[in-house]
């Protein structure tokens, strides 16, 4: 009778010990699946840093472009005189 009560408790901590590994598998099953998550979540923000930098370096380039276009009407508007200042320079020039 003894032995039939340590076969059955050594049956159960067999069983125990199988529940137990299978815990372990699926455990570092889940933990290989959230670590692949986490490296593609990584390659993601890597990708879109760089894509946000493109476009914040081609809005700084459209900015710049712009600026100097400006600028270089309101230079070209100062060398140009107008109208008014033409017919003053005429007109000193005729008294």
């Amino acid at each position: 009778m003894r032995e039939k009560t340590h076969d059955q408790e050594r049956a159960a901590y067999t069983q125990q010990i199988i529940q137990k590994e299978k815990q372990l598998d699926k455990l570092r099953e889940e933990k290989q699946a959230v670590e692949r998550l986490l490296y593609q979540l990584e390659d993601d923000f890597r990708r879109g840093y760089q894509s946000l930098r493109m476009l914040n370096d081609e809005n700084v380039r459209d900015m710049q472009t712009e600026f100097f276009q400006v600028q270089q009407r309101s230079d070209d508007q100062e060398k140009i005189p107008t109208t008014s200042t033409r017919c003053a320079r005429t007109i000193f020039l005729c008294v």
